[in-house]
């Protein structure tokens, strides 16, 4: 069963020792008929620095919800203004290839690694995405 997404808006990456993030529960979920049946870890890379995002699982009968924060894509590496940093520096030159924009986004945010496979990957799910086709269609 896949999860769905609750999307967290108050959860904020702070510069700690620790590099570990724990995400409430959202005050908008009511408890009642649910069990927070622990916790779901991503890694998260943010400049030099990685996290650990503990982010709660919700399950109800028929159902898994997880409480993700807004900054974030599960099973992505990078915060989401990164790959959007990346799609409008690519989009907004129509002379400059992917390598190069891909370049100056591990630049810009201090990344090891950034792609020019990561930036066409997260054009494509642009792309495909079912809200994008509704729109766009």
């Amino acid at each position: 069963m896949i999860p769905s997404f609750i999307i967290h808006d108050n959860v904020r990456i702070e510069s700690s020792s620790e590099k570990t993030i724990y995400v409430p529960m959202p005050g908008t979920v009511k408890t009642e008929g649910k069990t927070v049946s622990g916790h779901r870890v991503y890694k998260l890379q943010c400049g030099l620095d990685s996290y650990e995002v503990y982010i709660p699982e919700i399950r109800t009968e028929n159902a898994r919800m997880l409480a993700v924060p807004a900054y974030m894509v599960p099973g992505r590496p990078y915060p989401i203004y990164v790959y959007i940093y990346a799609v409008t520096v690519y989009a907004s030159n129509p002379a400059m290839g992917q390598r190069e924009a891909s370049k100056q986004t591990r630049e810009y945010f201090g990344l090891a690694t950034f792609s020019h496979t990561t930036l066409g990957r997260a054009m494509k799910k642009i792309v495909t995405t079912h809200v994008w086709k509704k729109v766009y269609a």
